[in-house]
């Protein structure tokens, strides 16, 4: 059922998952863009905006901690996507010989993942936008029991 905290949250956290996509293009190789990568950073925002921050918040405080619960949701799934995805791809052109060595493979892309994307100007806008989206939607949440 569609509410006001969950949609404020959805178009935040949607928002904000693209202005990652847009720093995110900065940091990786402009060979190894995969063509998803917009479509994960947004979609990723929206549902779990809509699902963790504006099912929860209740007020601005709550709506700040369940803000940054997303932004750590989406993050990790943001890398883990990306991660499997190319480690399916090398799979697929048969370059692992046992299924541990591609499990390995894969927990190595996504540490790798993570240390390439944890800069100053990312952490920044994470923690930025974490606390906006969830204000914005703990502020929403209150003034939708306001009758």
């Amino acid at each position: 059922m569609p509410t006001a905290p969950k949609l404020v949250a959805a178009l935040a956290f949607g928002a904000l998952g693209y202005a990652l996509y847009l720093l995110m293009l900065d940091f990786i190789g402009d060979d190894v863009v995969p063509p998803y990568l917009l479509a994960i950073c947004v979609i990723s925002g929206v549902v779990l905006g809509w699902r963790l921050c504006g099912r929860h918040a209740s007020n601005l405080i709550t709506g700040i901690g369940h803000g940054y619960t997303a932004v750590v949701a989406q993050v990790l799934a943001i890398v883990f996507i990306i991660s499997i995805t190319r480690m399916f791809k090398l799979a697929w052109r048969m370059r692992y010989d046992e299924p541990v060595e591609t499990a390995m493979d894969g927990i190595n892309m996504m540490v790798g993942n993570l240390v390439t994307f944890a800069t100053p100007e990312i952490l920044g806008l994470l923690g930025v936008g974490g606390l906006v989206s969830g204000a914005l939607t703990g502020l929403a949440a209150q003034l939708s029991k306001r009758k």
